[in-house]
């Protein structure tokens, strides 16, 4: 990806290509940060093609520099969530082979030397390094007592980043070893946790085939909102990858917040977002956002990530019209498997349920339960064809072979583990997950993990968590439980499932609602029958 970038911006003038809380970082600047990191990964830290670095970080310049660095050592990018619990990170650090983690110092920094003890090296990445100097000054007033302790971590075999920029000499691009350049980790399509095995094509075919979809981008006016996070396919191939190998100004947002993006259309003159759907009803809820008088001037607004419902649609479009924008609401589909997005709709499209037409050279299909292809109209899982398609799942030869299918012509098909159908104009339509996931926020969680994890408790005989929605599309988890006897559903026992979960997974994670059941509905084999429960507590 570093070459293919380097390649893409050989034309491109010294312009900003990063904003960060006021904070701007030129062409030149950002490659020229990107080489120092990746001479530092390679000389200091020995650094290899083949090698696994780990990304824990929020939306911040330090953020896309090392990534781009690791590309160029020829090593492999681990993008982990940056809310992910530190035994989890550990976990899959040690899945993957990795032994060096870039994290962010405020919530990593007291987890340091046990990260020490278990073999990795943190090199620390603070808010503040990259922004101006009265920002500088408040964010650490602000975090004073948090942040003194972190200057003690250096003797103790702690990195910081800012460590990184000093490195002086030279690193030519390194040749990978082997094709996989970033692991994701995502539900694969099956709903069980995988570390998802991406290609540098991968990311930079698909930077090609949005070209189409972006109708004319103009790099001197186009500014892209970047609140997805690196961890997600969607923030790392659309807003990142594409945006940087377009010359196209990212501006970075560490956590989402409605009001400053209403700020953002101002401050930076923000026209493109691309979001999951909780992030669209938020802003169309802020009226600074919606009132702004850079509204009308949104010209890109991409949905992905999860299923839009059709009236934020309506209701989002209506506002844009009324406004005088030319934009509308977007909705996509794609999965981690794919770098995410494989088809789009236009700007002119509002059919519902429809995800869009397939992007440049991707084919769908739709099959049955025995594999066999099903005539348009016809609902059935969602087949993809396509470039983008995954190396396969680190370590999991049986679910890479029960995703990725080659047919009789040696075309390779990713079964989506999604339920749809096609019409006669080759558009793709999305009804429901086959697969046991739940989207909450863009953010995947496991409902079997969680069911594990309370399981271990004294208290349970049987749990089944599932998904629920509020009259505003917001998505909860909600805790069905069998009791063994002599337990009763308290507060004590709520605080003691809160406090387990939290040891291993983040807040989405969490059940806010929780339901005592006498027996729970089984399927014909024997199994709880989650989709029964839903309907039960709906």
């Amino acid at each position: 990806m570093y070459s293919y970038l380097i390649k893409q911006l050989q034309d491109v003038p010294n312009k900003v290509l990063l904003a960060y809380k006021g904070t701007h970082i030129k062409k030149e600047a950002f490659l020229t940060a990107v080489d120092k990191v990746a001479a530092y990964l390679h000389h200091r830290l020995n650094i290899r093609p083949g090698d696994v670095v780990t990304l824990n970080l929020p939306n911040i310049p330090q953020a896309l520099i090392t990534f781009y660095a690791i590309s160029k050592c020829g090593a492999i990018a681990s993008i982990v969530h940056p809310l992910l619990p530190v035994d989890s990170v550990i976990d899959l650090m040690k899945a993957t082979g990795s032994r060096h983690l870039f994290c962010f110092d405020l919530a990593f920094g007291e987890h340091a030397e046990r990260l020490i003890s278990n073999g990795i090296t943190p090199i620390l990445c603070g808010a503040e390094e990259y922004l101006g100097i009265f920002k500088k000054i408040g964010y650490k007033c602000i975090n004073h007592a948090k942040l003194r302790p972190l200057r003690r971590l250096k003797d103790k075999g702690c990195l910081r980043f800012a460590d990184t920029l000093k490195e002086k000499r030279p690193l030519d691009a390194q040749p990978r070893l082997g094709d996989v350049a970033v692991y994701l980790h995502s539900g694969g399509t099956t709903g069980q946790p995988k570390t998802i095995a991406l290609s540098a094509d991968n990311f930079n075919v698909l930077s090609v085939k949005l070209e189409p979809v972006m109708d004319g981008y103009d790099r001197d006016r186009d500014v892209i909102l970047m609140a997805l996070p690196m961890f997600h396919g969607f923030g790392l191939g659309v807003c990142a990858h594409f945006g940087l190998c377009h010359g196209l100004k990212i501006v970075l947002m560490p956590k989402f917040s409605a009001r400053e993006c209403a700020e953002l259309l101002t401050k930076e003159g923000v026209n493109f977002i691309a979001g999951v759907p909780s992030m669209f009803e938020k802003m169309m809820h802020e009226p600074s956002f919606v009132h702004s008088p850079h509204f009308k001037d949104l010209r890109y607004l991409y949905c992905g990530g999860d299923k839009m419902p059709y009236d934020l649609k309506q209701q989002f479009d209506k506002l844009l019209s009324n406004s005088g924008s030319i934009a509308r609401l977007q909705e996509g589909y794609g999965l981690t498997e794919t770098v995410n997005v494989v088809c789009v709709n236009n700007r002119t499209d509002n059919i519902r349920d429809c995800v869009g037409i397939p992007l440049v050279g991707n084919t769908f299909k739709i099959i049955d339960d025995n594999g066999r292809p099903l005539p348009v109209h016809r609902k059935g899982e969602i087949c993809v064809n396509t470039e983008t398609a995954m190396l396969g799942y680190l370590n999991d030869p049986d679910a890479t072979a029960a995703t990725l299918h080659t047919d009789e012509n040696g075309q390779v098909w990713v079964h989506t583990g999604d339920y749809g159908y096609l019409d006669n104009e080759g558009r793709v339509y999305f009804l429901e997950r086959l697969k046991r996931l739940i989207k909450i926020s863009g953010v995947n969680v496991f409902p079997a993990a969680i069911e594990n994890e309370v399981s271990t408790l004294p208290e349970i005989a049987r749990c089944c968590a599932v998904e629920y929605k509020t009259e505003k599309h917001t998505t909860g988890i909600e805790l069905a439980m069998i009791l063994n006897d002599g337990y009763v559903l308290d507060e004590p026992l709520k605080d003691k499932i809160i406090a387990t979960l939290s040891r291993k997974f983040m807040r989405y994670s969490m059940p806010s609602k929780f339901t005592v059941m006498q027996e729970f509905p089984l399927t014909p084999l024997g199994k709880i029958d989650y989709r029964a429960i839903t309907r039960m507590l709906a």
